[in-house]
């Protein structure tokens, strides 16, 4: 899953004003969900799902404080989320929370929270 995140920092106790840059790379879920209504084979059904997902930095463009360098190679983190499924189409919406900081060293911008919304085909096999 190719994903594309845009952070923007908000640092209150200096006058560097805000902050902001894209993060792109790929994103891995590992994750287990349940059926609340229906089945897997129902017209209509409601799941929960979570898990853990890594994500792989693959480019870190915006701003010039930060050098490219300064960004971890994986981000790791938890996420839970819901999915609806209407005949063969679903959507799933997921909220993650980052484990790890983004950056190493230079500038502390912390965790990131993000939000991640499919919609997608079913194809039974």
């Amino acid at each position: 899953f190719y994903v594309q995140k845009s952070t923007e920092l908000v640092n209150q106790n200096t006058n560097l004003g805000d902050v902001e840059f894209d993060l792109k790379g790929i994103r891995v879920p590992l994750g287990i969900g349940i059926d609340i209504l229906g089945h897997e084979q129902s017209a209509i059904g409601l799941r929960a799902m979570g898990g853990v997902s890594a994500f792989f930095l693959t480019d870190a463009e915006g701003h010039t404080a930060i050098p490219p360098d300064d960004f971890n190679d994986v981000s790791w983190g938890l996420y839970a989320g819901a999915g609806l499924n209407f005949t063969i189409v679903f959507l799933e919406a997921q909220y993650e929370w980052s484990l790890t900081d983004i950056t190493k060293s230079s500038v502390d911008v912390g965790q990131t929270r993000s939000i991640f919304v499919n919609l997608g085909v079913r194809i039974p096999f």
